[in-house]
């Protein structure tokens, strides 16, 4: 993949009315270039932070085989496309895994999720009006060929996992619908991912507007902004039950304005740095009992130079969003997430490696997680993957946690056209 909530309501309303304004004044400092919705051409992939969790179709890249028949029905499909004007991608993710402490239990998918881990088909058709306005509409339609579902919370085993129109303005691309959050870095370069994406804070969609655009602040700066006001949870995204709204029919995320800029600057040839900046402030209703109100913040940064990439996170949020939380087995009102970690490129074999600590207050709770892996470019649209996740929690209070801990090997195949 390239490796690969009236107080609060009022408070919500100005932070978006600010963001907007805010990003309205940068446009007249910088000239602008419209927010691209897939992730960096591979020659800038090593320096992105911006990651997408399936990438559709990558560029030309180096492999281990080259003019198999996978090529040949890739070409066959690009062609099949062209010819009929359907803008289609589709894409699957094939897991098997193994718990270390019963090593023959090795299974195809894991034991919440038999069989495939999940495929998708992505619809992309744009038009150009007569003054030249690009719109279009971005679909992402996921299917699992077993009954066990992707998430318990998910009611089915076909769902969306993204839906908006959007429109390119004078402002930036503005898309309407089910848009996934941009908090903190994307994604860490693994299959698996950090403690962030299993606490609902990576690749959470939810239903609501955002306003994206890339400044280029000089010949070696640009800035990816994004103003997001979302008004309705959709109960989709890659959480654990226990750790966020989306798995409790009880609750529900309300009004929430999450904020990201990130600057990227070349250095000289192969080398780039990067910083990140992330505010979001939520609302939560729970039926019965008062609402709550979550505000978060992130900093993440990466250095790339060659072939390695070295990237780190530090997130923090305040008030209660799982509750019980799955880690601490109460309702935590104080999270942080650190994340560091690295990845290397050696032509089509990626390595990389993290280490993920997420500590809870009131009540407590430590849990690290550590992630190893290779990534091989079997062809140009199939990827081979093999991880060990380490994932330990430490609960205080004698409260013992509501999901084991991860001691496993995976080994996963990706393909897409």
């Amino acid at each position: 993949m390239r490796f690969h909530h009236a107080t609060g309501v009022a408070a919500g309303r100005a932070m978006a009315v600010a963001a907007f304004a805010a990003l309205a004044a940068l446009g007249a400092e910088a000239t602008p270039a419209f927010a691209d919705d897939a992730a960096p051409a591979r020659e800038e992939a090593a320096a992105a932070v911006v990651q997408t969790e399936a990438p559709a179709g990558p560029p030309k890249r180096a492999v281990l085989f080259e003019d198999t028949f996978v090529d040949d029905a890739s070409a066959a499909f690009q062609k099949w496309k062209k010819d009929t004007g359907i803008p289609l991608s589709l894409y699957a993710i094939h897991v098997w895994h193994m718990n270390r402490e019963h090593r023959r239990n090795f299974i195809y998918g894991r034991e919440e999720a038999r069989g495939t881990l999940l495929y998708a088909a992505l619809l992309d058709p744009e038009i150009t009006a007569d003054d030249g306005t690009k719109m279009g509409l971005h679909a992402e339609f996921r299917f699992r060929d077993h009954d066990d579902r992707f998430r318990p919370f998910i009611n089915h085993t076909a769902w969306f996992w993204e839906l908006y129109a959007w429109i390119d303005t004078d402002w930036g691309r503005l898309k309407a619908g089910q848009i996934w959050k941009r908090f903190g870095f994307d994604w860490d370069t693994s299959w698996w991912g950090t403690i962030g994406y299993y606490n609902g804070q990576k690749f959470d969609p939810d239903r609501g507007v955002s306003l994206e655009k890339t400044y280029q602040w000089d010949e070696r700066t640009k800035i990816d902004a994004f103003t997001q006001v979302f008004v309705d949870e959709d109960r989709v995204n890659g959480s654990f039950p226990f750790a966020d709204p989306e798995w409790n029919p009880h609750e529900e995320e309300d009004t929430t304005i999450n904020l990201r800029a990130l600057a990227t600057r070349t250095i000289c040839a192969g080398e780039v740095v990067q910083l990140g900046l992330s505010a979001q402030y939520g609302e939560i209703e729970r039926d019965g009992i008062h609402d709550e109100h979550t505000k978060a913040a992130a900093i993440d940064a990466a250095y790339v130079t060659g072939p390695l990439r070295v990237f780190g996170e530090l997130a923090r949020e305040t008030g209660v969003r799982g509750n019980p939380h799955y880690l601490s087995g109460g309702p935590s009102d104080e999270r942080t997430e650190t994340t560091i970690g690295a990845s290397y490129q050696m032509g089509p074999i990626q390595v990389y490696g993290h280490r993920t600590a997420a500590t809870l207050h009131d009540p407590g709770a430590r849990s690290v997680m550590y992630l190893g892996g290779v990534t091989a470019a079997v062809t140009q649209n199939v990827d081979f993957m093999i991880h060990y996740v380490k994932w330990m929690d430490r609960p205080q209070g004698g409260v013992v946690h509501q999901v084991p801990i991860e001691d496993s090997w995976q080994f996963i195949v990706m393909w897409r056209f």
